[in-house]
Parts: C-alpha cells; structure tokens; sequence
C-alpha cells in the first residue's frame, strides 16, 4: 500500500521540483577548484568539453555491451547527438536557485539576469546505447563502481575508472566541464538506465561556497523533487514535459544519457563542436565506434561517421588549423586503406634500454629494408615491444605500441599524432625535422594504455609521471617509458637516417650499374676559389657514459689553444623537450650522492642545483659525471665562462 501510495504522490505533485542547496554545518569551507585545472591545461575548453563527454560516453557504450554480452561485430556503436537550440523561458526549471547566483560570493561570476530573458539558449548532448546512470539514487556515499549515478553527481576529482583496465577516463573531473562552459553554472541531466529501465531527471549547479541571509551554503546545488528521498525525480509528467520544452532526442526506452547546458559559452559553435569532434576522435571515427549527428540552428546539421568523415575534412576551410586536421586525416586514411603492399611492416625486439632504440632491435635484414622503405617515401609501421610492471607487483605484462613514419615532400612541416585508446593526445610532439609524417598508436587493451592513462594530464593533451594517478600505481621505470613511447619517433627516424646515404647509395649501385665517365679537362679553368674562412672549433669535446650512466669530458684534439676554465649545465629531458627547466628533485650536484664527479687535471670552482664551474689546470684533463638515472635522456650544454 505504501508503495501504490507513493506513486500516487509522484503522479499529483508535478510542481515538486526546485533547486535545493544543504546549508554548511561544518567548520570547514571548500570551493571548487577544478575550473582551474582545465583553464591551466588547455586554451581551448570547448575541445575540453567535447573531448571529456564522448570519452566518458565511450567507456559507458563499453559497460553497455558488456553487460549485454555483445562482442565484436555484434556490438552496438555508441550513437551521440549535439543540438544547438532556443527554448521558451520557464520558471519551473530554475525555481529556486536565483538567490543563490545572486550571493556576493557568486554574482561577480554568473549572471542571473539572463534568467529573465524570454528564451534561454540550450547546449544539449545526447548518448545512445550506453549503459546510463545507474546505481542508488539518494545522496549517501559510495565507493561501488556500479554507482555511476552517485559517481558523477557527488564524487569530484575521484574516479570509479581509475583502477578499470582499459578505461579512457582517470581522473573524475571530466563531468565538471558542464557546469564550467554555463554562464550561470548550471546543467540538467536526464537518463534512462539499463538496469532497470527507469528513467531519472535532476540537475547540477556548481558555485562557490555563500552565504544567504546569515545561512551559509554548500556550493553545489541540486535539482531534485521534493517529495522523493531522491536526489532527482521519476515523474513522469514532468520528465515527459521537459523533454518536449528542452527539445531532446531521446525515446521511451533509449538507454543512455542527455545533459543539457542552459546558456551555453558563446565560444561553443556549431564549427567549434565539429573541429573538436574531429581532432579528439579520429581513430574512434575511422574504426566504426562513432556515429555522431550535430543539429545546429536554422536546420544546419551535419553527420559524423566512417563513411562520411574524409568529405567532411576534406570540406572545411582553408585555415592553419583546419590543413594541419586534412593533412592527418590523410595519413591515416592511407594506414587505414592502404593497398597491399603499401606498407612496410617491422617488429621490433625488446630494448633493454629506455634511452635508445638501435640497430640491435631489429630483426636479420629488416634494418636495411626500413632504411629504403622510409627513403622511397613508403609507410613504415614499427611494432614496438614494453614490459610494464607496477612496483610491488609480481607480476610483469607484455605489451607494445605501433609507430608509423612516412617521409612526404608535399608538405612543408611535419605532421605527427599520439593516439591512447582512441582519443587523440594532442599535446604530445617529439619529431624535429620536416617533411615527416608520425603516428603513435596505443591500443585502448594495453597495459601500456593504462600506464599513459594515469600519467594524462586532466585535460588529457599531454603525458606526465608528475600525475597523483601514475605516482600511485608506482609503475617500475614508469617516466622512462613515458619518455620512451614519446620520443620513439623522432629516435627512429634519426636512427635510419644516420646511415641512410650510406645505404642507399648501396642499393642505388646495384640497379644503375652503368660506370661513370671521367670528366674531360676544360681549357680554361675557373680561378682557384677564395679560402674558405677557419671555422671556429669547440674546445670540448663530451661523449656518453653507459655504466654507471653520465657523460666524459676531454679537451677537444682539434683546438690548439689552452683552455683554463669551463662551465656546464645539466638536465633531464622534459616533457615539450624543455630539459633546461630542471626540477631539484631529479638531482642536486650540491649534494654527494647520487651524482658522482672524477676529476683529472681539473678542480671544482663552483656549482649549483645542477651547474658547475670547472677549473683546468692540465691540458689533458679528464672530468667524468655519472650517477644519473639511466632509464631518463640527460643533456648537458657548455655555457659561457
């Protein structure tokens, strides 16, 4: 009886939803400070937002199948619709939450005044076939992974994907992006859950912790009814009657979720979803896992799919950014529709040196063959073997990732793409000659996946072993392979290029056999040519250490004036290649261990954090640094005395 009483309830009380922020009981005040994070890692949020929602749509479309038992081609890809849209204004949706925009403390950052516009601008994004947000819906805590709902309403910078191998998503801020694009920090959330085939409708508000008439606030704000010991509503009547004003997609029984963002960033265009779309998730477009419609205004709309996306590319305007977009897309629609034939293929052996990838890691003649393929313009793909481990763990797991190179005459800059589980990471370079093509793939199933995964930063545009996530998993040479798979690359290329001439002029003898003639004499001979002026010749000369790690400096043979003094610095190599922004807490040359200094015929004059001034005291001086980790690329450079 209660139950039927319940229902009877929810049936009459359609007006029971209002914005409900809990009043702070305790001594302790915290704002949000996640926008910060965003801001910090990326100029661009509308790529942010873009980036985080179909990344965390994909991880749900994964658990939808799973829970379904859909493998390979059975699977359902996940379907994702983007509308630009003007609703009529009702109070009904926003009863409640002015006051607390107006607080002092929030009202220099949104604007509540738009609330008083007769039609309010909606940012909508819609999934299908994902799994929804199921779980309990009250606001108690949880540390169940199941519990998508309370994870993504309630838990902030804590993930339930942090430990799920595979996962795209690492670090649980990803949601926060919806509020942070609102001009009043607002979104709503409606989801069909595939669990038990309910439909739930609520809302989110983020703000700052205020005060309202001496009462002081939590900064999150919830749109939830009432009547229910839920935080959201199961009316259908006003679930019906929202979808209908705020324009959804969404039919009874779709599963899958649709947030809604009221007053949407005027930086979100319908060109700037599109171009977002399509630099984040090429390789997820190109393998049939994306179909994604965008409905802009005045019946504007276009169509994201394998089979339409290279006309689309191939469409856009003629800008930097969007031929830097053409020229990748190209590429890797000739990986991925390359005639037999077209690429050279080559797996590597195992290194047992992070810092190098050499002629040993290749197999009999593939070497030789990898030199030609590159030079005659051909795709050269190169399976690259890891072991990762975490720290503590007994256990070691194979894994490898793909680089694939082409020399390309046609273009005048270089064009290289990271790619982790699908998702472009596009703040990742390392290649430093033009007229390369580069691609980094790292399959979405590899334990190598998950050890970049947790070193993303929160935007995930770039890789770094200072993330909490990779400091926890304590991986074994965790930043050597971070710096590894990041410059494999550019080491491979200069690899092959080092004996390139001499192999090729090799092959080339063997195909032009025809013998050279000796030139004839000329009768009048050009003048002798002026001398060529005397290059100014380094005065040192510095070659590698291997065991124990560091560098050997001598006098350089060819200089022939004393030297009585010199200065150096040294560093590790950075992400970005920035290796002078030295971190004191690689190494300190002040302290004794674990950086080492032999001298022979010189003496330390001064030195700092990772500088140091050497006196030379006999021609035939010997200095040796070692000590430095050898699973990490160190520089050194001579600075002026």
């Amino acid at each position: 009886m209660r139950a039927i009483a319940l229902i009877i309830l929810i049936f009459l009380n359609s007006n029971n939803m209002h914005w409900h922020f809990s009043v702070n009981r305790s001594l302790m005040s915290s704002n949000p400070s996640l926008n910060n994070h965003f801001i910090n890692d990326v100029d661009n949020y509308v790529l942010t937002l873009i980036r985080e929602d179909i990344q965390n749509r994909l991880d749900a479309n994964d658990d939808y199948n799973d829970s379904l038992e859909l493998k390979n081609a059975d699977r359902k890809k996940l379907k994702v619709v983007y509308r630009f849209s003007d609703i009529i204004n009702s109070s009904k949706w926003f009863d409640g939450i002015v006051p607390h925009i107006n607080a002092s403390e929030n009202k220099h950052l949104y604007n509540a005044n738009l609330l008083n516009r007769d039609t309010i601008p909606v940012f909508s994004m819609e999934c299908f076939n994902t799994i929804g947000l199921t779980g309990g819906l009250d606001d108690s805590k949880t540390d169940d992974p199941k519990d998508h709902y309370k994870w993504f309403m309630f838990n902030e910078n804590r993930s339930a994907k942090s430990n799920k191998p595979g996962s795209r998503g690492r670090n649980g801020v990803g949601k926060h992006t919806y509020n942070m694009v609102s001009e009043i920090g607002t979104f709503f959330i409606l989801s069909h859950r595939s669990t038990d085939e309910q439909t739930i409708l609520t809302g989110k508000s983020v703000f700052k912790c205020h005060t309202i008439e001496g009462k002081d606030y939590e900064p999150h704000g919830f749109f939830r009814d009432d009547e229910l010991d839920k935080v959201c509503t199961l009316n259908e009547e006003v679930i019906a009657d929202y979808k209908k004003k705020f324009n959804l997609d969404r039919n009874n029984g779709d599963c899958g979720t649709s947030i809604s963002i009221p007053f949407y960033d005027k930086k979100i265009s319908f060109d700037e979803v599109r171009y977002s779309i399509l630099e984040s998730y090429m390789s997820e477009i190109f393998a049939d896992n994306l179909d994604i419609t965008i409905y802009g205004k005045n019946d504007k709309k276009v169509e994201i799919n394998k089979q339409t996306v290279m006309g689309i590319v191939e469409g856009l305007g003629p800008d930097e950014r969007n031929l830097s977009l053409k020229k990748r897309y190209k590429f890797y629609d000739e990986i991925e529709n390359n005639p037999k034939g077209s690429i050279e293929n080559f797996v590597l052996k195992e290194t047992t040196n992070l810092r190098e990838i050499s002629e040993n890691n290749f197999e009999d003649e593939d070497f030789k063959k990898a030199v030609k393929s590159l030079n005659n313009e051909k795709i050269c793909n190169f399976e690259i073997p890891l072991t990762v481990k975490s720290k503590g763990s007994v256990k070691e797991t194979p894994s490898y990732f793909n680089v694939y190179l082409k020399k390309d005459f046609d273009i005048v800059g270089k064009d290289e793409t990271y790619i982790r589980a699908g998702l472009t990471i596009s703040g990742e370079k390392s290649i430093t000659k033009n007229r390369i093509r580069s691609l980094v793939i790292i399959e979405k199933n590899e334990k190598l996946s998950d050890l970049l995964g947790d070193a993303e930063n929160i935007a995930h545009t770039k890789w770094s072993a200072k993330n909490d996530n990779f400091k926890q998993a304590n991986y074994k040479n965790g930043d050597g392979i971070i710096t590894f798979v990041r410059r494999a690359p550019d080491r491979l290329l200069r690899l092959l290029e080092s004996v390139e001439d001499k192999v090729i002029e090799g092959a080339a003898s063997d195909i032009f056999s025809i013998p050279k003639k000796k030139p004839k004499p000329s009768p009048n001979p050009d003048p002798e040519p002026d001398p060529v002026p005397e290059i100014n010749k380094p005065k040192f000369r510095d070659s590698k250490l291997l065991e124990p790690y560091g560098f050997r400096i001598i006098k350089n043979p060819d200089f022939d004036k004393e030297v009585t003094e010199m200065r150096i610095k040294l560093g590790y190599e950075q992400e970005g290649g920035n290796w002078r922004k030295h971190d004191p807490v690689d190494f300190d040359l002040r302290k004794s261990a674990p950086i080492k200094i032999d001298l022979i015929g010189a003496e330390v004059e001064d030195k700092n954090i990772n500088e140091i001034k050497f006196n030379i005291s006999d021609q035939d001086f010997e200095i040796r640094i070692h000590g430095f980790d050898k699973n990490r690329d160190v520089r050194l450079a001579y600075l002026k005395v």
